[in-house]
């Protein structure tokens, strides 16, 4: 059955769109989660040429300063304190903010904002919608495993393209170190969401050379 675009993925996109709206609020549910919306934020960005940051309570004084080639900057700010929220409001560029629900609840009725907690229905809608995917294995896959959604869509869209085999011995390297890499940033006390993106990015391109099934 047809799943329409799911009112967090539009909020998501409008906000994106909307060069006037400055912030977008997500309630925290857990790392693999944020790993997921990140996911989508980054995908949409990539579409519009936005430029996107990722921040955290040392670093929010790096993006304060406006591009000087004029690309709309859109700032990620996970794990900030609700007083720094209420500054941080006033800064001219586009802001995404991640926490905990007791917090987003004070901010959820005043801007945009995702409840994360609808993350099944999300990925549907976005895997089907957005997409035009609608493979069960593979939506199972990224619903039980949110924090892969950019490996797991990228592996089943290179089935549809590669069929040729190729591996040797640097390619089989490359993949196992990268799959500690993987579980070593997953496992982490405070996962660093960019380096943990970059490492499934890594995964996916080495995939490219290997046949892989659903």
């Amino acid at each position: 059955m047809k799943i329409l675009m799911s009112n967090n993925i539009s909020t998501i996109k409008k906000f994106l769109l909307d060069k006037q709206e400055k912030n977008l609020f997500f309630n925290q549910v857990d790392e693999k989660i944020d790993q997921f919306y990140y996911f989508i934020v980054n995908h949409y960005s990539e579409q519009l040429n936005l430029d996107l940051k990722i921040a955290n309570d040392e670093n929010t004084h790096l993006f304060q300063i406006d591009d000087l080639f004029g690309k709309l900057k859109v700032v990620v700010y996970k794990k900030i304190p609700i007083k720094k929220i209420d500054i941080l409001l006033n800064s001219s560029e586009k802001k995404i903010f991640f926490m905990e629900y007791r917090a987003f609840k004070k901010f959820k009725d005043q801007f945009s904002s995702v409840n994360a907690y609808n993350y099944k229905i999300d990925i549907k809608s976005f895997l089907q919608d957005e997409l035009k995917i609608n493979n069960r294995l593979l939506m199972d896959n990224v619903i039980n495993n949110p924090e892969y959604t950019y490996s797991e869509i990228n592996k089943f869209l290179v089935n549809q393209n590669y069929q040729n085999v190729i591996f040797n011995e640097n390619l089989i390297y490359n993949f196992l170190l990268n799959r500690k890499n993987l579980y070593d940033h997953r496992n982490k006390d405070n996962l660093d969401l960019v380096e943990f993106y970059k490492s499934l990015k890594n995964e996916v391109n080495i995939k490219k050379f290997s046949f892989l099934t659903y």
